[in-house]
């Protein structure tokens, strides 16, 4: 059996992962998702599908969730928590979310891979994650970056409220 080489994304992404392992960022999270009454995710692009998938986990462990493009969303406040998704930290249609979060006196947090961008700036807590060496086939070290995150919270939730919802 003649053994298969490893692509340039299998290679550079085993090693990535390992950066992603950090500590104190998990209970950081975690800590804030715990907290929160309601979390309202804001997020866009391929990196908003990873989120929209953390967020279906969450629910399905009994957390109120909603995603900033939804339709129905209740009122905000101090009970609650947004958290702002971004790899770059400073996409520009998420960054007028957090005006709408500061003035409904929520706590806000970012998970990114750029803590210094103008989303972060403006967050009560800030989640940083190192950026790639390599950029990957259209960037996508950042969202597959964020789904190995965020499966990583899910592994650390306590696991006895989960509902599957599927209809099978």
């Amino acid at each position: 059996m003649t053994q298969r080489t490893k692509s340039n994304f299998e290679q550079t992404w085993i090693s990535y992962v390992n950066e992603l392992n950090n500590t104190d960022n998990e209970v950081a999270i975690i800590s804030e998702i715990k907290r929160a009454n309601r979390i309202v995710f804001i997020a866009k692009g391929r990196v908003g599908l990873a989120t929209k998938m953390f967020m279906q986990r969450l629910s399905q462990m009994g957390y109120t969730v909603s995603h900033s493009e939804d339709l129905l969303i209740t009122p905000i406040d101090e009970n609650d928590l947004a958290v702002f998704v971004t790899a770059s930290g400073s996409t520009l249609s998420s960054l007028a979310y957090t005006m709408v979060a500061t003035n409904a006196g929520c706590r806000t947090l970012a998970i990114t891979f750029n803590p210094d961008g103008a989303i972060c700036k403006q967050c009560d807590n800030i989640v940083s994650y190192p950026q790639p060496q390599s950029s990957g086939l259209m960037k996508s070290y950042y969202e597959i970056g964020f789904i190995y995150i965020f499966e990583k919270i899910i592994s650390l939730l306590p696991q006895d409220q989960f509902v599957h919802t599927n209809f099978e």
